[in-house]
């Protein structure tokens, strides 16, 4: 019986110790996988604020464009840049919406939004003359 019981003892003692290794090994693969989801996630949202800051700018370029053509009296394709720049706009607000805010982002899109505005208002009074 006492031999039974030692065996037992035994048995209880490696099976716990073959446990404790498992979750060591376990605990170690949760850290690396945390670190590889925490590396995906911040590569994640880089890539779209590098995205939206990408439709940002063509949105930017696309305004300035439309307003040397109104300028210039060409209001056909002001209005083509400037529905262009609002396509824009709308990739880039949903892409932001998407993502964690930035606040350079945000600053930008406060600038192309009063810039289509001032846009708008001057291809309105184009408009009227003609």
């Amino acid at each position: 019986m006492r031999g039974f019981a030692t065996l037992l003892l035994l048995i209880v003692a490696a099976f716990a110790g073959y446990t404790y290794w498992q979750v060591t090994v376990l605990q170690k693969d949760v850290a690396h996988l945390r670190v590889a989801a925490a590396q995906r996630q911040s590569h994640y949202s880089l890539g779209e604020s590098g995205d939206t800051a990408r439709l940002l700018a063509q949105a930017t370029e696309s305004c300035k464009r439309a307003r040397i053509d109104l300028e210039k009296g060409q209001t056909a394709k002001a209005k083509r840049e400037l529905n262009v720049g609002l396509k824009k706009l709308s990739e880039a607000s949903k892409l932001a919406k998407k993502g964690s805010g930035n606040a350079e982002l945000t600053d930008a899109w406060g600038k192309i939004n009063s810039q289509l505005d001032k846009l708008w208002k001057q291809f309105s009074k184009q408009s009227e003359k003609k």
